[in-house]
């Protein structure tokens, strides 16, 4: 099924972001526009033969893909004068599942997350040295709790989808409602303290 997404913003239009797919249904470009109408952050996507993410330029920054063995294993960011701006490299464990992520920014010291597992098979634990995150799941195996940096909580409706989520980056926890129409797409991302509401629109082919 080709992708549908062609549209996200704010409730009042102000704040808008658009997508272009190509005809294998892979994104190719993204716009964000400001506020005032202008032109804010444009992303292009390219592809290699394989159909893998090979860069994506934006206005500022280049994020640019290698693969080997059908995985990611390193993502390289570049600045407009070519600058290296930062380096993401990736090991994997036999299974296939991402186990060491290693982060280089600049001139700065390389920081590291360890990924760890439980039984069966589930994201359990992310060890960093100032961002770590546990996940916990329920009976069924869905997600329901983060703790850490990016903690939240998760609840879901009858059918499995995502109905709230509980944030606590700020003081006052931040609770987002998700709004699904009839095809089970997300249309309405709402979050109850203030009002602030994202729509998204489709136009499927």
């Amino acid at each position: 099924m080709r992708p549908c997404l062609k549209e996200t913003g704010s409730a009042d239009e102000r704040y808008l972001t658009t997508y272009s797919y190509d005809g294998a249904g892979r994104l190719t470009r993204s716009e964000e526009r400001n506020a005032d109408g202008t032109l804010g952050i444009a992303t292009t996507c390219e592809y290699d033969p394989a159909g893998r993410p090979r860069a994506c330029p934006t206005n500022s920054f280049r994020r640019a893909y290698e693969f080997a063995k059908g995985q990611l294993v390193r993502v390289t960011v570049t600045s407009t004068e070519r600058k290296s701006v930062e380096v993401e490299t990736f090991e994997y464990d036999d299974r296939g599942r991402l186990t060491v992520a290693t982060i280089r920014e600049a001139d700065q010291p390389a920081q590291k997350e360890r990924y760890h597992y439980d039984a069966a098979g589930r994201l359990t634990w992310i060890e960093s040295a100032d961002r770590p995150q546990e996940f916990s799941y329920d009976s069924s195996g869905r997600l329901i709790k983060v703790s850490g940096v990016m903690a939240k909580d998760i609840a879901y409706d009858a059918t499995e989808r995502v109905r709230e989520i509980l944030d606590f980056l700020t003081v006052e926890p931040g609770r987002w409602v998700f709004e699904y129409d009839a095809s089970g797409r997300l249309v309405n991302e709402r979050r109850e303290n203030d009002g602030w509401l994202v729509h998204y629109r489709y136009v499927c082919d």
